[in-house]
């Protein structure tokens, strides 16, 4: 029966507590965005600081990989953050230039691929020939 009775009051608080949290919800949301800009900032002060400290710590091949993997981060973050600000149009135009780009790579590995394909031709040719002088 104790166990009914505090369950039950563990609910009630629970809801009140809910409820309450619900009437501050303009609050919690301007601490909330608060506290993503300020992990935000710290992210970008993690990024600049890390190369700095992983160089004097590591090989030199591998302090170059990590500033390229760092930087690419950074990039990718500037991406992002611009692309919030852009609008539909222009999106829509680095949608298409990344399409674009992505087809002319295609474009170039098939066109390699034939290449190659037909150097193989002639060398499987060049191999018949040969064996058949053997013969």
């Amino acid at each position: 029966m104790k166990k009914i009775i505090g369950m039950a009051a563990l609910s009630v608080l629970v809801v009140s507590q809910l409820s309450f949290s619900a009437g501050k919800s303009n609050t919690d949301a301007a601490v909330q965005r608060l506290l993503k800009v300020a992990k935000q900032r710290q992210a970008e002060q993690a990024v600049e600081v890390t190369p700095v400290e992983v160089t004097g710590t590591t090989t030199t091949g591998t302090a170059h990989r990590v500033k390229r993997v760092n930087s690419k981060k950074a990039e990718i973050k500037a991406m992002k953050a611009k692309e919030k600000n852009m609008t539909e149009s222009e999106k829509m135009d680095v949608e298409i230039q990344r399409i674009k780009k992505r087809v002319t790579q295609i474009n170039n590995n098939i066109d390699t691929f034939n290449k190659n394909n037909e150097i193989l031709e002639k060398m499987e040719q060049r191999l018949d020939q040969i064996q058949d002088k053997m013969k």
